[in-house]
């Protein structure tokens, strides 16, 4: 009996601690759950139409690459034409004229680059690739002939600085282009699908126009100016180097430079060596297209790699070889007023006469015929040049017309990796889907 009641005195003992512990638990339990909501009200009081303006901004990529990445380079064209544009204080008087640059459209009329154009970081996105030509035509190409010119080259009709109404401050004229951008998307997909850094040039063989001029990579072979492997000296023309230096006469080698527009012109710079501080001369070869003289020896280029061109330089060479004309690749279609209408400004390059080259015969013996297994439809001559090191570039350069003549491309496919020199099959249904709706110009070639 003593043990029990023992036993009951001190359960009743403890029973008051436990309510008192459970008291203090729930005390703190509350006091932490209304902090929170404390905070959370006061968080939503402040911050509520930050959040709200931050939800819609994340909306679309553009401003996603915007939010996460900061501004990129377009953007940082696109704020130094602002801080340009601002900077002129005497904007309306009939002295002083300066007007805001166009926009650049592509062959269908779709507006592809403004000053209102948001960067895209990703290089998944065909825009990324795309925006770098038209950041390079728009905001980085300072010559005095070419895109930039004409995306301010607007009429004067501004009225005296003291009339009570002054007009809207005018826009420079748009510049459409001859892209195709149902052409080079898919193109651009292809070598990204199959994680490829490389790149593709398409000319229409009759015209010379530039139909796709697009890289998956900005990962250049030297610093040189435009930051796109389309415009750099990164391929080998050993084929077209050495036929031109085995020929005997001066003047034929000089007239086979100036049809190729293959170093003919030239410009010298001086370079500071860093550590020894000399000055050493650079010579550098100059390439003619309609939006700039581009530059293409690299600083760092050594006697070997004296016959390499750019891309567009060598899909000029094979669309010169075709078609029998030295044409200037060309970039641009129009030049479009605010109405849309075409403005007469662009300079008509003149077509040299073909030479009599004996040298075209045996450079076209160069280029194989390809039959493709897929479609019987094209006739396909191309070119392929795998190279000796691991780190060169490897392209396929060629011609692909239909046989009734409509439809007649040049192409050039490069990358460090093999897999480019695969991809003739690809280009043809490419063309053909993208152009055989539309036909072409058909023209006659010079025989074999």
């Amino acid at each position: 009996m003593m043990l029990n009641q023992k036993q009951e005195s001190e359960i009743r003992l403890q029973k008051p601690k436990n309510k008192i512990f459970l008291i203090v638990l729930s005390v703190i339990f509350l006091f932490i759950l209304g902090s929170t909501l404390f905070y959370d009200a006061v968080y939503e009081l402040f911050t509520g139409s930050q959040q709200e303006k931050q939800t819609e901004e994340i909306q679309t990529k553009s401003s996603f690459a915007l939010k996460y990445n900061g501004y990129d380079l377009t953007a940082g064209a696109r704020q130094n034409l602002a801080k340009e544009f601002e900077s002129y204080n005497i904007k309306y008087t009939d002295y002083n004229f300066y007007a805001q640059r166009g926009a650049l459209l592509d062959s269908a009329g779709n507006v592809i680059y403004s000053v209102n154009t948001l960067p895209v970081k990703y290089q998944t996105f065909y825009e990324d690739g795309r925006n770098r030509v038209c950041k390079y035509l728009y905001g980085d190409l300072q010559s005095a002939q070419g895109i930039a010119p004409l995306m301010r080259a607007v009429p004067n009709v501004n009225p005296d600085s003291l009339a009570e109404k002054l007009p809207e401050f005018p826009s420079g004229y748009d510049i459409q282009l001859t892209i195709n951008s149902a052409l080079e998307e898919p193109i651009y997909d292809l070598l990204m699908l199959n994680a490829i850094k490389g790149g593709c040039i398409v000319q229409d063989l009759p015209t010379g126009k530039i139909e796709a001029m697009t890289a998956t990579s900005i990962t250049s072979t030297e610093s040189e100016k435009s930051g796109l492997t389309q415009l750099e000296a990164c391929l080998n023309t050993d084929f077209l180097y050495d036929s031109i230096q085995m020929l005997e006469n001066p003047e034929e080698q000089n007239q086979t430079r100036t049809f190729f527009d293959y170093q003919v012109r030239s410009a010298e710079s001086e370079v500071t060596d860093t550590a020894s501080g000399d000055i050493r001369k650079v010579r550098k070869y100059c390439f003619t297209a309609d939006f700039d003289l581009i530059l293409e020896r690299p600083d760092n280029m050594k006697e070997t790699d004296v016959s390499e061109v750019s891309p567009l330089h060598l899909n000029s060479i094979t669309q010169r070889l075709f078609s029998g004309e030295a044409r200037v690749p060309v970039l641009i279609a129009n030049v479009l007023d605010k109405n849309g209408n075409p403005v007469n400004l662009l300079p008509e390059y003149r077509i040299p006469d073909a030479p009599s080259l004996t040298l075209v015969k045996n450079l076209k013996a160069c280029y194989e015929a390809y039959h493709s297994e897929n479609d019987k439809n094209y006739q396909v001559s191309v070119m392929k040049y795998t190279g000796e090191n691991y780190t060169d570039f490897k392209y396929i350069t060629g011609v692909i017309a239909s046989a009734d003549g409509k439809i007649q491309k040049v192409f050039t496919l490069y990358s460090r990796d093999e897999k480019i020199l695969q991809f003739t099959d690809s280009m043809i249904y490419f063309i053909d889907n993208a152009y055989s709706a539309e036909g072409g110009n058909p023209i006659e070639t010079e025989g074999e």
